[in-house]
């Protein structure tokens, strides 16, 4: 693994534990929220994902969990400025066997 310090020591990252359903990662200037809904979702029987084979084989298999993904300057948090507005930057669907779907605003796609 290489250290950003190897690369760029000007470049600062941060891990913070917020909780059992919340962590962030401070990444030079921004700040990224990552936020865990306590709830199991199954896509709408119209998604595309309910026609895959993956699914078909185990309908289970389209029960997920749910990450949001937000992004945040870090001068938000530093000065309290509680109306700046962060951007939901993905949603990350996680299922039993770890699977994921990763969606955006522009669909990354499946990974």
């Amino acid at each position: 693994m290489i250290s950003t310090k190897e690369i760029d020591s000007r470049i600062k990252i941060k891990y913070t534990d917020r909780g059992t359903f919340e962590a962030e990662l401070k990444i030079a200037d921004e700040v990224i929220i990552f936020i865990m809904h306590t709830n199991a979702f199954v896509f709408d029987p119209t998604h595309s994902i309910m026609k895959s084979g993956y699914v078909s084989i185990n309908n289970s298999n389209a029960t997920c969990g749910m990450i949001s993904i937000y992004n945040f300057q870090s001068d938000s948090f530093k000065y309290d400025r509680r109306n700046d507005l962060g951007i939901m930057i993905a949603r990350m669907f996680v299922n039993k066997e770890s699977h994921f779907l990763l969606k955006e605003k522009n669909n990354l796609g499946f990974i």
